[in-house]
């Protein structure tokens, strides 16, 4: 009869463990390898990353613009003559042409950049759907011998800045 019970033990298959059951296994496992200190410093840790992460995102400016404001010797507006396209219809991208205008002529320069130099294509946008919502950007006359062919008697509104090649 013990060799039959033995046997019957043997043979049961084993029940699968539950969520506690491996939860506590793992507490278990972890308090053997983990002092007091290293799990205290870990919570501090993780608490001071959600907390930094918090005040970092507070002290972020809401108008990005603001903070990356442009300046006429910014080193891909060195021949620009004109005004950028950044702030046009309530700031589109610096080399994009805003929305109902027509991209018309464009000159070049070669201009040193952080990499080194690059070629900056700047393309005239003309006739746009509201120019004097581009009469506040910024203004560049970085080229004054350079006579500007601006739209060929269409309403200019900005010039877009595209970088080009390396030079």
């Amino acid at each position: 009869m013990n060799e039959e019970s033995s046997l019957s033990t043997t043979e049961r298959p084993r029940e699968p463990r539950g969520f506690d059951e491996r939860f506590t296994g793992a507490l278990m496992s972890y308090s053997q390898s983990t002092s007091r200190r290293g799990f205290l410093a870990r919570c501090g840790k993780v608490l001071l990353t959600a907390v930094g992460v918090a005040i970092i995102t507070e002290a972020l400016p809401v108008d990005r613009r603001v903070a990356d404001a442009r300046s006429c010797t910014d080193w891909d507006l060195c021949v620009l003559y004109g005004r950028i396209c950044d702030c046009c219809n309530g700031g589109s991208a610096l080399n994009v042409c805003p929305s109902g205008s027509q991209w018309f002529n464009y000159w070049y320069g070669c201009c040193g950049g952080p990499f080194g130099n690059y070629r900056i294509l700047y393309w005239d946008c003309c006739n746009c759907d509201s120019p004097s919502s581009c009469s506040s950007c910024l203004y560049c006359p970085n080229q004054p011998t350079a006579k500007p062919a601006w739209c060929n008697g269409g309403t200019y509104c900005c010039t877009a800045v595209v970088i080009d090649i390396s030079c």
